[in-house]
């Protein structure tokens, strides 16, 4: 039996490149079975992108997504941050490796996390300082030429951030957001009263599940 695809008017509905534990191939080639829009997880890059996914292996993710005509979007690495100048040089580099590895499926959006190390504690991550703040868009100034657009690139809203974290990376520049709904949920914050205020940078959402 042909599962059913979920489907909303005016709505792209995807899902991540795992829904079942398995690598990249045969992962999406269930995902395609199920959703029109895959999330490609590229969470680990390594130190010098030596644990991306191979560039064999995004041929037969592009060949398996045309025959399927589903659509792509890419989760850039996790694994950096900005709270060094030679983390953010890592960082940097890993990003647009990732981009350059992805670009021949030709994804709508980029998510990028915009992370630093200064954590103090359980607590909220403090605002970002100037330091912080002019690396990043050092970084995003480095990025943007290799994507076909700069609001390729979704900036995503993570947990334990202040909610405003974003606020001036998105002014300063011409990427978008990401909006993900269940890291405001996590935040005790409510989706409906961001949205608005977000919504004209918005290119993707994310909705994923909460534990009770």
């Amino acid at each position: 039996m042909t599962p059913h695809k979920c489907s909303v008017p005016g709505l792209n509905i995807g899902c991540t490149s795992f829904i079942i534990p398995d690598y990249y191939v045969p992962a999406v080639r269930e995902c395609v079975r199920y959703a029109d829009d895959i999330a490609l997880l590229l969470l680990e890059a390594g130190s010098k992108g030596e644990s991306l996914i191979t560039p064999a292996e995004i041929r037969e993710l592009g060949r398996i997504a045309r025959d399927a005509g589903v659509t792509w979007n890419i989760h850039l690495p996790t694994d950096g941050g900005f709270a060094t100048p030679e983390s953010s040089l890592r960082y940097t580099e890993n990003i647009i490796r990732t981009i350059e590895l992805t670009r021949e499926l030709e994804p709508h959006t980029w998510v990028m996390h915009v992370v630093t190390d200064h954590i103090p504690g359980p607590d909220m991550r403090p605002y970002l300082t100037e330091e912080e703040t002019e690396r990043i868009l050092r970084s995003l100034e480095q990025i943007t030429p290799y994507l076909p657009a700069p609001e390729y690139l979704a900036l995503e809203n993570l947990e334990r951030h202040p909610t405003d974290y974003l606020d001036g990376l998105v002014a300063a520049t011409e990427h978008s957001r990401c909006f993900d709904i269940g890291h405001v949920w996590k935040e005790g914050l409510k989706p409906e009263e961001l949205l608005p205020l977000w919504l004209p940078d918005i290119r993707m959402c994310h909705l994923h599940g909460l534990e009770k």
